[in-house]
C-alpha cells in the first residue's frame, strides 16, 4: 500500500504535514507518528494537506481528533486543507469538521493564519 507523509517547517511556527495515500488501519502508525512529529514543540499551527488522501477511515478521524486536542492544549491551530468531498463528508458526519478548521487550498489555509 502506497502511503507517505512529508513534514515541512514554515515561517512563523507553522508546520505542514502532507499526507499521500489512504488513512486506514495499516497506515495509522505512520500517520500517528507524522501527527506527533508535526505537533512536537508546540507550533503555532499545523496544516494537514489532504489533497493526496485517497480515503479517510474512522480510525483516522480519531487520530485527527487526538491531534486537535493536543493542538488545543498547546494553543496551536489545526487546519485541514485540500480534502475531497468524501473526506469532508466523513468529517461532517463524525463532528470533526466542527473542531478543526477546513480550507480549500494551501493558500486559503495560510490566509486563515493572518
Amino acid at each position: 500500500m502506497d502511503f507517505r507523509i512529508e513534514l515541512e517547517d514554515r515561517p512563523l511556527g507553522v508546520r505542514l504535514l502532507r499526507v499521500h495515500g489512504p488513512i486506514v488501519r495499516e497506515t495509522l502508525p505512520a500517520f500517528e507518528q507524522g501527527m506527533l512529529d508535526a505537533l512536537n514543540g508546540a507550533p503555532a499551527a499545523v496544516l494537514l494537506d489532504f489533497s493526496g488522501v485517497a480515503y479517510l477511515s474512522s480510525s483516522g478521524v480519531g487520530l485527527i481528533m487526538q491531534g486537535y486536542a493536543q493542538a488545543l492544549e498547546d494553543g496551536a491551530r489545526l487546519i485541514v486543507f485540500g480534502a475531497k468531498p468524501a473526506e469532508v463528508a466523513v468529517m461532517n458526519l463524525t463532528g470533526l469538521a466542527s473542531m478543526v478548521t477546513l480550507a480549500a487550498t494551501e493558500q486559503d489555509a495560510l490566509d486563515l493564519l493572518r
